[in-house]
């Protein structure tokens, strides 16, 4: 059977069903990878059309005119995404192929519907799977993919970390994307940019280490700059999404002065440890060029928690940083992982208690997600993982039984300290203090929250169900438990 030829390419990023804390009734964010992925493709001659459902419904009549299709689905989103594929399959048979964090992990939960999964970094492989696929070379010489076989599954070693990774995105290539960033605001259009990858340091929560390999790369200056000039005639709201962006300080302190020296001076949002505040100079230089929020991985108050997950930070430092900060005009996102094993009801309250008294305004708290293995270990186990549904794995809902309170009791925290910090009554006091800026945020942080909420209430009803016998009066986990729950052959299918 003669191959055919591969010319156009519809990539699709789905929709999250259930709230979260970047809705499109306030923001439009195009994330970085797909656009990005969309534009390579379009630079190597494809005809590609991006499908970005927060920003607008998908055009069947050109999707099913399509000689590939592309996913990229949070895990969130994979019951949509599966739902889209069904949709296809009706009408075309074409390759359907999906990247990102979730299916690096878990390919075989997408491989019962879709074709070939790309792993990890997609820049070179999705390029070189898509000739392979249009010329009839055989896929199993293409590194970086899993696919199925004669009932087998197939995985090819993995691909080098990409070198060069320079390339200006394209946002053009988002169907619809003009008339979504012309309207007049809310939603407010949110640029994306990234000017390094992978993470000096690897914590065992987090999916960078496997997504981007143990090393930091740093993409030129240049082509940062251009990517700047280019996002910026969109809106001055920018996030950058590097994982850590002062990694490195001499070379974050090149690109602070460069943008500061372009005129390129805007509204950042960037992602910093609590170590920032041992640069007193980077944060003179990120003021000047415009940094207005420092979204810090505070991640717990709790040490024992931040050791147990390789953290490498003191929690008693994080009061001088949010100061350190502060004092330098640059607001603090806190952001925190709450669930972990050291984690208690009565941490929670005075971590709770904490941000309270720091008067932290904007906000966003994760519940632990141990679903994603650290050097090929679980940091949850499979009988501890709650599994309702992938879209519930949105940020938003507790998924495991933690083991010093129950899952309903540690949902029921989280909110909890969304309603105390976030709530209006603060936003007065800000107004009483003549802190206006601070209270806007404030009262919007509460009201992304507050649509959420209802879902969370409904889902603790879930979790009070199924956590059921398998707590003691204190609240402590009886593991032996789990380890029989009816569901738990059901969670190990997905978990693969």
């Amino acid at each position: 059977m003669q191959p055919k030829p591969i010319r156009k390419v519809c990539l699709i990023q789905p929709q999250q069903p259930l709230p979260n804390m970047l809705p499109k009734e306030f923001v439009v964010m195009p994330r970085y990878g797909v656009p990005l992925m969309a534009t390579i493709l379009r630079k190597k001659g494809y005809d590609v059309t991006l499908f970005v459902e927060d920003i607008r419904a998908i055009n069947w009549e050109i999707l099913l005119e399509a000689d590939a299709i592309g996913f990229h689905a949070l895990t969130c989103a994979v019951g949509r995404m599966r739902r889209i594929v069904e949709q296809i399959r009706l009408k075309s048979d074409v390759p359907i192929i999906v990247g990102g964090t979730h299916v690096t992990y878990y390919p075989e939960s997408v491989l019962r519907f879709c074709d070939y999964v790309v792993r990890q970094e997609g820049d070179e492989t999705m390029v070189d799977l898509l000739d392979a696929l249009s010329t009839g070379r055989d896929p199993e010489t293409v590194a970086g993919i899993t696919f199925h076989r004669d009932g087998k599954t197939i995985r090819t070693p993995d691909r080098p970390p990409v070198e060069n990774f320079d390339t200006v995105v394209d946002l053009s290539t988002i169907y619809g994307w003009k008339e979504a960033y012309t309207g007049p605001g809310p939603p407010w259009p949110l640029m994306t940019v990234q000017t390094t990858r992978g993470c000096p340091f690897s914590c065992r929560f987090c999916p960078v280490k496997t997504m981007f390999g143990a090393g930091y790369r740093k993409r030129s200056i240049d082509s940062v700059i251009e990517d700047l000039r280019d996002k910026l005639r969109y809106g001055k709201f920018v996030m950058i999404v590097d994982n850590l962006f002062d990694a490195d300080v001499k070379h974050t302190t090149t690109l602070l002065q460069r943008i500061i020296d372009e005129g390129l001076q805007a509204r950042y949002t960037i992602f910093c440890r609590s170590t920032i505040r041992e640069h007193r100079e980077l944060l003179r230089l990120m003021k000047q060029a415009g940094v207005m929020t420092i979204f810090l991985g505070i991640e717990s108050l709790n040490q024992e928690a931040l050791d147990s997950v390789d953290k490498r930070q003191q929690a008693a430092d994080t009061a001088e940083t949010i100061r350190v900060i502060r004092r330098h005009g640059i607001r603090v996102l806190a952001s925190l992982i709450m669930g972990f094993d050291a984690d208690t009801a009565a941490s929670l309250r005075a971590t709770r208690r904490m941000l309270e008294k720091w008067r932290i305004h904007q906000l966003c708290i994760f519940p632990l997600w141990g679903a994603y293995p650290h050097d090929g270990e679980l940091l949850i186990p499979p009988e501890r993982m709650i599994l309702k549904d992938w879209e519930y794995a949105n940020g938003n809902h507790v998924c495991h039984f933690p083991l010093r309170m129950k899952p309903s009791t540690l949902q029921r925290e989280m909110m909890q300290t969304y309603d105390e910090v976030l709530s209006p009554r603060e936003s007065v006091r800000d107004l009483l203090a003549f802190q206006r800026c601070k209270a806007q945020w404030r009262f919007m942080f509460w009201k992304i929250w507050r649509a959420a909420r209802p879902g969370i209430l409904e889902y603790i009803r879930y979790l009070e169900e199924i956590e059921k016998g398998y707590y003691d009066e204190d609240e402590d986990l009886l593991i032996d438990k789990l380890k029989t729950r009816p569901d738990l052959d059901w969670v190990r299918y997905h978990l693969q």
